[in-house]
């Protein structure tokens, strides 16, 4: 965890619509993640990081799986590529982007968004806890809770990236903010 932990890793403000990954202590981890970050760590041992061979998908409460999102890290050039997308996101943007990038988000400003972080995530290679805030369209209402578990097939570089999602605002609302609707 970083040392400011309340400076959002995207500083700079989009006109109208502020976004911001505001990365909190994983001691604030809701209760409904504790078991899955539970789990990842039983599996990592003294690792950074256990592998994706080792990591059962299955051990994810069925509530949080639809809310779940798993990215393959791909480098040269580096890409965060969707191995599962669960199906609560697939119904929230009527597509399913299961083998798709990050780059292809709808939004360009939420996939730029996206893309930073997740580049922050890898290069800190431990788990990490944040919560999404929307600026003053929201009048800074936070959006969602994530935690962002690190998967490293090679020991060495985070090649996966398992994602617990909980929402914390009217998902209909959620979605017209990237839309021009």
């Amino acid at each position: 965890m970083s040392d400011s932990a309340d400076m959002p890793l995207q500083p700079d403000p989009v006109p109208n619509r502020d976004i911001a990954y505001l990365e909190r202590p994983l001691a604030e981890l809701p209760d409904s993640f504790q078991t899955v970050y539970a789990y990842w760590h039983l599996l990592r041992g003294r690792r950074f990081a256990p592998t994706w061979q080792e990591f059962d998908m299955m051990q994810i409460p069925p509530a949080l799986l639809p809310s779940t999102l798993v990215k393959d890290v791909e480098r040269d050039p580096l890409a965060f590529r969707y191995r599962f997308y669960g199906t609560h996101f697939a119904r929230l943007w009527d597509r399913d982007l299961t083998g798709k990038t990050t780059d292809d988000i709808a939004s360009p400003l939420l996939a730029q968004v996206i893309r930073q972080t997740l580049t922050h995530f890898i290069a800190q290679k431990q788990p990490a806890f944040y919560l999404l805030h929307i600026g003053p369209r929201l009048n800074d209402h936070r959006l969602q809770v994530q935690l962002r578990l690190p998967i490293s097939n090679d020991g060495e570089t985070v090649t996966n990236i398992v994602s617990l999602v909980s929402h914390q605002i009217d998902m209909d609302a959620y979605s017209k903010l990237f839309t021009d609707g």
